[in-house]
């Protein structure tokens, strides 16, 4: 029963209040357009944590994905080229 709730303390205080707290956070620095797009994301820390926590082994697809989403985050969030 107590690792129950040691496991739901944690999952509201640590991931969610967190989570919160980062995203107004974000929010309140950036236009809600770009902090939005922390969104996107959302898989690849999903997949890192999968790693790091349970041993999970991507593959190449994962892989690919990963890529994807990170090169499409990085090409939305650069600075806009001057004319």
């Amino acid at each position: 029963m107590w690792a129950f709730v040691a496991a739901l303390g944690f999952h509201i205080l640590g991931a969610m209040a967190l989570g919160y707290l980062l995203w107004f956070e974000g929010v309140a620095r950036l236009p809600a357009g770009i902090a939005a797009l922390s969104t996107l994301l959302v898989p690849v820390v999903g997949v890192l944590g999968a790693m790091a926590l349970l041993g999970e082994r991507p593959s190449w697809t994962d892989w690919g994905g990963l890529a994807l989403i990170s090169v499409a985050a990085g090409l939305v969030l650069r600075p806009a080229a001057r004319a």
